[in-house]
């Protein structure tokens, strides 16, 4: 025997909001919007099928409340909002749709996510770093080439290792340090050896 919505009433806290009871209790929660997509009315009968196809809407729905709310607070690559939504158990076919929306409204462009990343560590990290942390972060290959395309950062790598080595004697074991520094931060070899050489001659 189908259950029975017996009342649909408006949410307290919220006017875009109805609450659904099946057989006098409350079942669930869903938005005008969904409520109307679905053509929920009181005294539909709610099959098994019914009810699945309900709990999807539902849970596609939450799933794209939490990710603009995420979105909303700093930028997210794909990879990571997918990880985040994972992490609240939201079902994959909830994730693959929002992740559909977020893309289609522009809330997830990793292009843009690539070329901004970039721009704000590029005074903090060399080449290399960046393209390691942003293919960490999913981002696809052929983007992350032209993002660092851009990166110009000797005279950054040049203020840095100065502001390191200020005061300090350059002997053998102080350049080695500072050339270990700089490539664990993703510089090249060849530009921090030669910024340091030309210091040393300088000095």
């Amino acid at each position: 025997m189908n259950s029975i919505i017996t009342d649909i009433k408006p949410q307290v806290n919220s006017t875009s909001r109805f609450s659904v009871f099946i057989d006098g209790e409350f079942a669930f929660g869903i938005s005008d919007f969904d409520l109307f997509n679905l053509r929920l009315c009181k005294g539909d009968e709610i099959t098994e099928e019914k009810m699945a196809e309900i709990e999807n809407v539902i849970d596609i729905d939450k799933c794209k409340n939490y990710a603009i709310d995420l979105v909303s607070r700093k930028m997210y690559s794909e990879k990571e909002i997918r990880a985040k939504m994972k992490q609240k158990e939201f079902s994959q076919t909830a994730i693959d749709s929002v992740v559909d929306i977020l893309k289609e409204y522009g809330y997830i462009n990793d292009e843009a996510y690539a070329a901004i990343y970039c721009e704000h560590y590029m005074k903090k990290y060399g080449v290399k770093k960046l393209e390691f942390e942003l293919k960490n972060k999913g981002i696809a290959p052929e983007i992350i080439e032209n993002a660092v395309a851009g990166v110009k950062n000797d005279d950054t790598l040049e203020e840095l290792i100065k502001k390191r080595v200020a005061g300090k004697e350059l002997d053998v074991k102080e350049y080695s340090k500072t050339v270990r520094y700089f490539l664990s931060k993703g510089f090249e070899y060849d530009k921090i050896a030669s910024i340091l050489n030309k210091m040393r001659d300088e000095f």
